[in-house]
Formats: C-alpha cells, structure tokens, sequence
C-alpha cells in the first residue's frame, strides 16, 4: 500500500504525551456527551431494562430514578423526535397493510 498524502495530512499522530492526553479528553467528552444526549432523549430505555432485571435494591432505584428522569424529560419535551419517528412508524406500518387488503 502506496501512503496516500491527503489522507496522511487529516490525521497526525502527536508526539507528546500532552497531545495524547489532549486527545483522550476530546474522545472521553464526546462519548460523555453522547451517552447524556441518548439518556435524555431516551430516558424510558433504562427503566424498561431496569424493570427487566432481577429485582433487587439497586436495580429498583434505578428503575424508580429512570422513572422520574423519563417523566421530566418528557415535561421539556426531549421525548417528542422519538415519539414522532415512532408514529411516522406506524403510520408506514398501517399504510403498508392497507395497501395489501386491495
């Protein structure tokens, strides 16, 4: 494999250990900012697997915590891009049997 110059000059490797731990800290709040970005727009997600566990202390204040958490991101509105992607869903699903009764 012939090294390609365009592709060498989007990502170079630093030199020193503070342009690696610089690069580990842009990763760690990326997928920090992820995780919270999907545990709020998602937030029922971890009481239902919650609900699915074997019940005991901690698994039950996770699934009581989620509750809340879902309810007030629900308040805000963070819920409604999942509501309205799983209604545009169903109205394919519906669309779709419709047209097979014909």
């Amino acid at each position: 494999m012939q090294p390609d110059p365009i592709r060498d000059a989007l990502y170079e490797t630093p030199e020193t250990e503070a342009g690696h731990a610089r690069n580990r800290l842009w990763m760690t709040n990326g997928l920090v900012a992820a995780a919270l970005f999907l545990a709020a727009t998602n937030a029922d997600a971890v009481e239902r697997w919650a609900a699915a566990q074997k019940p005991n202390w901690a698994i039950e204040t996770i699934r009581l915590t989620a509750g809340v958490f879902a309810e007030r991101m629900a308040m805000i509105g963070l819920d409604r891009p999942k509501l309205a992607l799983r209604e545009w869903w169903e109205g394919l699903k519906r669309e779709d049997w419709e047209d097979a009764g014909r």
